[in-house]
């Protein structure tokens, strides 16, 4: 989990940024559980923070910290919530793993969401520049399918599916969703270097990874958008 956490901080930086500010209690919606879905509640005692994992396996961490908590297996494409009700739902690498249609899960999400709700989602880019090399060597930028596909993993299944940044605007927008904002990211210079553990090979790769992106953002590993109802 610490290692996780630490590989993901960039990313929960701009979730953090995106959350509203008020003095109002907001219902937040996370899908996908992780302790971030504690940290939320632990700096937004005020809000109404619940979740929604494919298992139950951090339930009792999470009622434990007064975090609402729902199981379901998303490949069916339901969510067992009602109607209308939150005021921001977290998506984020969660979609890319999951084999309902897309369309069909976000249209779900926007269903749960309270018209003028926020959406914050976030998938891979099939275009960063790591895997554009690979392609060009003739080396997939995917695992192996039998690893992808595996259903005996607890937590689900591999990267069934990455986006580009113009097919997933695409698809938001057939699900009736009005995009606000939508960028690139990565994580930066310094969180890179850390995760390289002082490798040469590995640095020297973060520091071109970086590089790319800072020069070209569609080269990013990760396309986070926010939206709404």
């Amino acid at each position: 989990e610490i290692a996780y956490m630490e590989s993901h901080k960039y990313r929960y930086k701009h979730i953090i940024k995106s959350i509203p500010i008020t003095t109002n209690t907001i219902r937040i919606l996370d899908i996908g559980t992780t302790p971030f879905t504690i940290f939320l509640k632990q700096n937004y005692p005020n809000y109404e923070i619940s979740t929604l994992d494919r298992t139950n396996l951090m339930e009792s961490r999470c009622k434990a910290e007064g975090i609402g908590f729902a199981a379901s297996d998303l490949d069916n494409a339901a969510i067992p919530l009602e109607d209308n009700y939150y005021d921001v739902v977290i998506f984020t690498e969660v979609l890319e793993h999951i084999f309902a249609p897309a369309t069909d899960v976000l249209n779900e999400i926007r269903r749960i969401m309270r018209r003028g709700g926020k959406l914050i989602l976030s998938v891979p880019n099939i275009a960063a520049i790591n895997k554009r090399i690979k392609l060009l060597f003739g080396i997939t930028p995917l695992k192996h399918p039998d690893i992808q596909m595996k259903k005996d993993w607890v937590h689900g299944h591999g990267h069934i599916h990455e986006y580009t940044m113009k097919e997933i605007t695409s698809i938001l927008k057939s699900c009736n969703f009005i995009i606000s904002k939508r960028t690139f990211i990565q994580p930066g210079i310094s969180d890179a270097l850390g995760r390289a553990n002082k490798r040469i090979t590995l640095i020297s790769r973060e520091i071109m990874r970086s590089t790319a992106g800072f020069l070209i953002p569609s080269f990013k590993l990760i396309i986070f958008i926010e939206c709404n109802k």
